[in-house]
């Protein structure tokens, strides 16, 4: 049986980063049996400079059918949609919402010889043994949700509106979540104690105090794990200050963005970084995404996603998603061990027939469907 991944290698680096990943696959295929479907998609602000659309007319049909979606780097410096929003970004978005893909899995762990960039130098800061944590982020409502607006008047905007929406299901459901992969794990790195950190700012918001109330009442369904508690502007200065106490956190999403972001730094920097994006049925993986200063990615995060999703735990655990990442040198539309004949690199029109398809092994034919149904929204959030 071979699994069925939907790639989206995008813009920029992610293309070259994702073939280093199909090696990976390649090492996964030939140590323990396994085999996997791949099926590259365009997508981004290249592909929307060349057709007018993020990705093309099926691809989040194909994603919604595959087992597994991978997803590289969207977004060109400059490309934007009419309303402003970074072309490519629908994709990400598209995804999370159009397949309630409500936890976005982070973790945060160090190997031995990574070193950490300190005052332009890099040098030894934090110890392998002592960062082994896993950030839980909301992934559907908060900050990221279109409850937003201006008003012009006179063609200038005058007022912008963003607001944060919390609900009793997006809590409910990422906080279990997080309870559940902390029974998987060995816990924190200090005292082997497992335990979930719930990070809000509860003493000032009502969005706060409503998933501080949700997170004591999931927590009694798990005596097992230690309940924590940190306000997320403490949070971020007892992350870097004693990582080892960590095992699980769970936090809303806007928290939940930025505090991953600054655990890398933990681990080496955003290119060693990793995160999945998990629903019920449905999951992607990706790099934790970010440019340098000078513009480059370092690829290793690529990697990394694999490492997540081959360690994947918690209530999805018997979903249909596998460990698998990468995208093929030639932009060919690869099945490792087989070759289709269509490349990826043209546009929808050039794409083979649902008809087509079928002719291909069964996992492949799956993959066919009506075009996709525009994405449920953009953003330029990250």
């Amino acid at each position: 049986m071979a699994y069925t991944l939907v790639l989206l290698p995008g813009d920029g680096t992610g293309p070259e980063v994702m073939r280093e990943s199909v090696k990976v696959l390649k090492a996964v295929q030939d140590s323990f049996g396994v085999s996997f479907d791949t099926f590259p998609f365009p997508a981004g602000g290249q592909y929307y400079m060349d057709t007018g659309a993020e990705w093309p007319d099926g691809a989040f049909e194909s994603c919604k059918a595959a087992d597994a979606i991978l997803l590289g780097a969207v977004g060109l410096p400059d490309v934007s949609l009419p309303n402003g929003d970074l072309a490519g970004v629908g994709v990400v978005f598209g995804l999370r919402f159009g397949l309630d893909l409500y936890a976005n899995v982070r973790p945060t762990k160090l190997y031995p010889n990574v070193l950490h960039k300190v005052h332009e130098h890099f040098k030894q800061v934090w110890e392998p043994d002592k960062v082994d944590f896993v950030i839980v982020r909301e992934n559907t409502e908060g900050l990221y949700t279109p409850a937003r607006g201006f008003l012009s008047r006179g063609g200038i905007d005058e007022l912008a509106v963003d607001s944060r929406i919390i609900t009793r299901k997006g809590a409910e459901r990422v906080i279990r979540y997080a309870f559940e992969l902390s029974t998987r794990r060995k816990g924190a790195p200090s005292d082997g104690m497992r335990r979930v950190t719930c990070v809000d700012k509860s003493n000032v918001t009502a969005g706060c105090k409503l998933f501080r109330r949700i997170y004591e009442e999931v927590a009694s369904d798990y005596p097992g794990v230690h309940r924590d508690y940190a306000y997320i502007d403490a949070f971020q200065q007892w992350l870097l200050r004693s990582p080892e106490a960590y095992d699980v956190a769970v936090t809303s999403n806007v928290f939940g963005d930025i505090a991953t972001d600054l655990a890398a730094v933990l681990q080496g920097g955003m290119g060693m970084a990793a995160g999945g994006n998990i629903g019920d049925e449905h999951a992607m993986f990706e790099p934790i995404r970010g440019r340098g200063r000078d513009g480059r990615r370092a690829p290793p995060g690529r990697g990394q996603g694999a490492h997540v999703r081959s360690r994947r735990q918690g209530p999805l655990q018997r979903s249909r998603v596998r460990d698998c990442r990468g995208h093929p040198e030639d932009r060919e539309t690869e099945r490792i061990g087989y070759r289709s004949r269509h490349s990826y690199s043209h546009h929808a029109a050039a794409r083979p027939t649902a008809v087509e398809r079928t002719r291909s092994p069964p996992s492949t034919a799956r993959l066919a469907g009506p075009p996709r149904p525009r994405a449920p929204w953009t953003s330029r959030a990250a």
